[in-house]
């Protein structure tokens, strides 16, 4: 367990510096540190044995040991037209090809597949880097969503490149927003709650006070109404053809998992509280539109992980938002908190940081979600 912590501490310690280093106009120091904050994290996603991480042990290795049994791509794109390949979508077995016409080593996709993710969330670090701490963005994304990036091997790939496009959203900028959209797709089909996002956001933007409040209100109406009538809603988007028909493993199930629910609802509703703490905190009207979007957007994310009351699996569809919520939008929050106390800024760091750590202890180490917790590694001799 103590391996995943010192990675996180010290790829936050080196993206510190490099954005450190990035305010000098240090271009060297930065690329340099820059590379370290990122390969740590995904050397340790790379040198992990196969198995750690559910998906891992299921599609993953099936899929790559299929690739390595027929190296031609034509027979390959005829197996996967007929259905031979159902759980996976075509950029991920063509990566998969590509990779193994060099190696037949299964730890250089690991490998390339957590440089995409990785990468990702720091180029949206990047780009936040005027707003936000670098380190807290993640950090934060280490302690909350590493996990799932070494279990959900192409959803969280999406994810990554939604957390990053975000920005495209907020400018406005609709021809690369559409283009990202599209490689999302491409990487999972669950996507699609992205493109919801993008129609949420678009709404809220509206500057009326009363429409405003019939969206507050539609929005909670139709989270009311996908709880109550889940199975119904995605049997008609299934049998519409929207998502795949794999998707009707989320049919209502009861969650076993808890604990799980109750660590993820508080930790989310801290964050809800300070935002609003914020809200009232800043004077009038500073930053007020901003910290009104923080906060539905996470009563969004914490209303679609709850979902997992209702249906075992159904809480990723959170990530789009939670993803975006808790490793871009808590930094700004507590970097506008910054410029007001630094005494108050740092307390509040301080308790995030915590809560997050316990976050991921009870959901990785106690509970073992996702089955990355013991990390094992042949290579680097830890079993």
């Amino acid at each position: 367990m103590f391996i995943y912590l010192a990675v996180f501490a010290l790829s936050s310690f080196f993206t510190a510096i490099a954005q450190y280093s990035s305010q000098k106009k240090q271009s060297g120091a930065f690329l340099a540190f820059s590379s370290i904050a990122i390969l740590l994290p995904v050397l340790l996603a790379a040198f992990r044995d196969p198995g750690i991480g559910t998906d891992t042990a299921s599609y993953g290795i099936n899929v790559w040991h299929s690739v390595l049994t027929n190296h031609r791509l034509d027979s390959l794109l005829h197996q996967y037209n007929n259905g031979y390949f159902p759980e996976v979508e075509l950029i991920y077995l063509a990566l998969n090809w590509f990779i193994a016409q060099f190696t037949d080593d299964i730890h250089v996709l690991f490998f390339a597949l957590n440089l995409i993710v990785i990468g990702f969330i720091y180029k949206a670090a990047y780009d936040n880097r005027h707003k936000a701490n670098m380190w807290q963005v993640m950090l934060f994304f280490n302690l909350l969503f590493y996990s799932n990036s070494l279990n959900l091997l192409r959803q969280y790939i999406a994810v990554a490149i939604g957390t990053y496009a975000y920005k495209f959203l907020e400018t406005r900028e609709w021809k690369k927003l559409i283009f990202w959209v599209i490689i999302m797709f491409l990487w999972h089909n669950t996507t699609i709650v992205f493109v919801a996002l993008i129609g949420i956001d678009i709404l809220f933007k509206i500057k009326n006070k009363k429409i405003n409040r019939i969206i507050y209100a539609s929005i909670a109406l139709s989270i009311y109404i996908l709880f109550v009538h889940f199975d119904e809603i995605l049997l008609f988007i299934v049998n519409r053809g929207l998502i795949p028909y794999r998707f009707k493993a989320y049919l209502s199930q009861y969650s076993d998992e808890t604990f799980f629910d109750t660590t993820s609802t508080l930790l989310a509703f801290f964050m809800l509280a300070f935002f609003v703490y914020l809200r009232f905190y800043l004077k009038p009207n500073e930053n007020k539109n901003e910290l009104t979007t923080f906060f539905s957007y996470k009563a969004i994310a914490t209303a679609l992980n709850l979902t997992s009351m209702i249906s075992k699996f159904v809480f990723r569809m959170s990530y789009f938002f939670s993803n975006i919520t808790d490793c871009i939008f808590l930094p700004r929050a507590l970097f506008m908190l910054k410029e007001k106390s630094r005494s108050r800024y740092y307390i509040f760091s301080t308790l995030f940081v915590l809560l997050c750590t316990v976050f991921w202890y009870f959901l990785y180490v106690k509970n073992g979600i996702n089955q990355v917790i013991p990390y094992k590694s042949s290579i680097l001799g830890i079993n």
